[in-house]
């Protein structure tokens, strides 16, 4: 009886320590359903977002076709997961290479 109520004890001190010291969230200090103010672009930077958007295209595109080529996914997953790949790579070239993360606020 003694060794639990010794495991209680310890269990609830390192419940209390660990609630004390807990890290703050990143999220914490970020408005979540406040407007963010509208930014434009210029034209190098939407270039250079662009070149970079498609150079992470191009190499997971690379990366399915060598997990196709040798076997780890079947012929038919990989087309459909390029596809896939290609719709979201036109949906963000489409968004002007802004990002959507509204979209996301209610997953975290």
């Amino acid at each position: 009886m003694k060794k639990f109520q010794i495991v209680v004890v310890i269990v609830l001190v390192f419940g209390f320590i660990m609630a004390a010291v807990s890290p703050i969230q990143a999220t914490d200090n970020l408005p979540i359903n406040s407007e963010v103010e509208k930014v434009e672009l210029t034209e190098l930077q939407k270039s250079e977002l662009a070149a970079i958007h498609k150079e992470i295209f191009e190499k997971k595109k690379e990366l399915v076709n060598k997990h196709v080529e040798f076997g780890l996914i079947p012929k038919e997953k990989g087309a459909r997961i390029i596809s896939k790949m290609e719709k979201r790579y036109n949906n963000i070239d489409d968004q002007g290479l802004m990002p959507q993360w509204h979209k996301l606020k209610d997953r975290y």
